[in-house]
């Protein structure tokens, strides 16, 4: 997805710390690549390189959306795919609103406001759509992204719904004081 100078994506990045023998084994795991466009204290505007990534939608509140969707995901890069490979694990999991929060009034279904979330592995830099296994649960997609800009903020911490809002009105004032529109929903 290709932004327009003042598009950018939003992303707020959870950095878990990491201490004794877990650290050095973490090393290893390859992350996205990114250059810094700028740096406004805990605020970085990032230029993305494309990547693919292993996706599957969840019906779940925020906090229990990644647990239910990172078995299913694991699953795949462990040998639950065509090839019955395993696919080494990057440092990157996403999650990401989709969908749209109908009125109550709307005649629709029970769950109209049920949370909808789209969670996602990327996968490691040497495979292509060509070349990643194809998986064996029909409920994960492999989707290229295309290089894009996106405001990030990192911080530590548990993951929580209170840390995931604090951190993301932070960022969304750091774009209304700079004139960035966000291109979609955060990540």
């Amino acid at each position: 997805m290709r932004c327009k100078k003042n598009t950018v994506t939003l992303l707020l990045i959870l950095a878990a710390v990491l201490a004794g023998p877990t650290a050095e084994k973490t090393m290893a795991i390859e992350k996205l690549t990114y250059k810094v466009i700028e740096k406004q204290g805990e605020i970085e505007i990032r230029e993305y390189q494309g990547y693919i990534e292993a996706q599957t939608v969840v019906n779940e509140e925020f906090t229990k959306a990644g647990n239910k969707a990172f078995s299913r995901l694991f699953d795949y890069i462990s040998g639950k795919n065509e090839t019955e490979k395993d696919i080494s694990m990057t440092a990157t999991v996403n999650q990401q609103k989709t969908g749209k929060k109908i009125a109550m009034t709307a005649p629709v279904n029970q769950q109209a406001q049920q949370d909808q979330w789209v969670i996602s592995f990327v996968m490691p830099k040497k495979f292509t759509m060509e070349t990643l296994p194809k998986p064996q649960d029909d409920r994960i997609t492999l989707v290229p992204v295309q290089a894009y800009r996106a405001a990030a903020i990192r911080y530590s911490g548990f993951w929580s719904k209170a840390g995931y809002l604090k951190h993301l009105e932070k960022l969304q004032k750091y774009m209304a004081e700079n004139k960035l529109e966000a291109e979609g929903p955060p990540i």
